[in-house]
């Protein structure tokens, strides 16, 4: 998504990258924060774009869905993830490239998912310059005004669609008002941010079958809109689908 591709330039399905391609590195058994340093070198290397990753993307934007986040909720052990699908989210930074068929549709879809302590973790993070140091309290008082967020791509948002931030929800989800700072140099430019959130599945089974009740393997892309977007992928995931 322009979450995490306009610094993507990358062909069709079966193309190689052109320049410059952007890292997807996927976290394997456990998250990698590519976010971090390692990921500004890797930025720093025009020819390297990972083919390797599981989830499918690798040197070609249109080989997965990229779902935004539009709202997220926790029921005890599950998290409820609203998301939409459009095109204008995908692709390379060419807009003039029109979408593939498997592309070319706006739709929003609801998951839950398993909220595991390694989901947690991935999700209840705030991106600083260097990272370390003792977790930043969401629920003090000033907090949405001393970090950069998008209200509606990340944890602020509770599926109300009402453009506000809903700070105890970032509570609600973890559990703890405390987020973990991760080093983001790439990201960050003067405050902290707060990482936008955003679904990626593959092209098979097609999204557009799947029902109620269906389950798909996916994976949680956290970024930040139009700066740095795919920095990093959590390990894959079990998704089901329980609402348009």
């Amino acid at each position: 998504m322009r979450l995490v591709i306009p610094l993507l330039v990358c062909g069709g399905a079966a193309a190689a990258c052109s320049s410059p391609p952007k890292a997807i590195v996927d976290a394997g058994p456990s998250t990698i924060d590519t976010a971090s340093t390692a990921d500004a070198a890797i930025d720093a290397d025009p020819t390297d774009c990972h083919a390797a990753s599981p989830s499918g993307y690798q040197c070609d934007p249109w080989s997965t869905h990229l779902l935004v986040l539009t709202g997220v909720k926790r029921a005890g052990d599950k998290l409820t993830l609203s998301v939409t699908h459009d095109p204008d989210f995908e692709g390379p930074a060419d807009e003039n490239m029109p979408p593939p068929p498997a592309h070319n549709f706006y739709e929003n879809l609801t998951f839950e998912l398993a909220i595991t302590p390694a989901i947690r973790d991935y999700l209840c993070v705030i991106f600083t310059k260097a990272g370390g140091g003792a977790p930043i309290d969401s629920a003090a008082a000033g907090f949405v005004d001393s970090v950069d967020a998008h209200v509606w791509a990340s944890l602020l948002s509770d599926g109300s669609n009402d453009n506000t931030a809903h700070v105890a929800n970032i509570a609600s989800v973890c559990g703890s008002s405390k987020l973990t700072p991760v080093a983001a140099p790439a990201i960050v430019m003067t405050k902290p941010v707060l990482p936008d959130v955003a679904l990626m599945i593959g092209l098979t089974p097609d999204l557009q079958q799947l029902k109620v009740g269906d389950t798909a393997t996916g994976y949680l892309a956290r970024g930040f809109l139009y700066v740095d977007e795919e920095s990093e992928l959590s390990p894959a995931i079990s998704l089901k689908m329980v609402g348009p």
